[in-house]
């Protein structure tokens, strides 16, 4: 997959990225293992379905996704210990809805693609955080060397000797 001409990297962040990619021809689902376009799938359910937002998964800075991610994964012998043990207290349990084997693996994959998708998210915005700081201190450093000259030009107009 490849962006077109003009496409930006903000592009990939919209909710309906997925479709507008294959539209534009950016994506074509044979380019995948069926494993890994279910997982896209299954992120795309739950963002639709479920409304699980790039702002709510935002909201989930303490690794809840992955750690989520990780008990689905588990086989069902360990699962149960898993979710007893490392379930965040900020999820309802009513939340864990095992399935298959394999369609438990493809909710771990989305789910792992929701948090490298948070981190990229807040990734940027640091970035962005860090470009503004650095930018206005630019600003405030132009501005002080504007006032030193503006300064240095009254004093010599006071004082033309000295």
């Amino acid at each position: 997959m490849s962006f077109a001409p003009g496409g930006t990297e903000d592009d990939f962040y919209g909710p309906d990225w997925r479709d507008h990619a294959v539209d534009a021809g950016w994506l074509d689902p044979r380019d995948y293992s069926l494993g890994a376009f279910d997982i896209l799938m299954e992120r795309q359910r739950q963002e639709t379905e479920e409304g699980w937002s790039a702002e709510h998964d935002d909201k989930h800075i303490r690794g809840e996704m992955a750690t989520v991610a990780a008990i689905y994964a588990h086989t069902d012998r360990d699962r149960f210990d898993a979710l007893r043990a490392f379930w965040p207290a900020t999820w309802d349990e009513k939340w864990h809805k095992p399935k298959t084997r394999r369609e438990d693996l493809v909710r771990a994959g989305a789910l792992i693609a929701a948090e490298i998708d948070r981190l990229d998210r807040a990734e940027k915005q640091e970035r962005d955080e860090l470009h503004r700081a650095e930018m206005e201190e630019l600003q405030h450093q132009e501005e002080q060397r504007e006032l030193e000259r503006v300064e240095m030009e009254e004093h010599f107009r006071r004082n033309p000797h000295g």
